[in-house]
């Protein structure tokens, strides 16, 4: 979006309920990106919000759901939702 090669996004989850702890955001433009982390932290959200919501594209903050994908890939082998499993084949059908 703005040219940029390099930077880095961590988003840390709980394991069992799958909640938001913390957002690390380093490089150009992450002040633009922190407060969308923020807003989900104090509202207590977790996974589920970053993959379920539809962000703009092409966007920065389109990372967070990128982040959350990798995120959800990444966590012990449990049986999803219907309704996460839905999303997600959405999500690809679009794409």
């Amino acid at each position: 979006i703005m040219g940029l090669n390099s930077g880095f996004m961590k988003m840390i989850f709980a394991l069992e309920t799958k909640r938001l702890l913390g957002v690390h955001i380093v490089g150009e433009g992450a002040t633009e990106l922190i407060h969308i982390g923020q807003a989900v932290l104090n509202l207590g959200g977790g996974l589920d919000y970053f993959v379920e919501n539809t962000f703009n594209y092409p966007t920065l903050a389109e990372a967070y759901k990128i982040a959350a994908l990798d995120a959800f890939n990444r966590m012990p082998a449990r049986q999803p939702s219907v309704e996460l499993i839905e999303t997600l084949r959405q999500s690809a059908a679009r794409a």
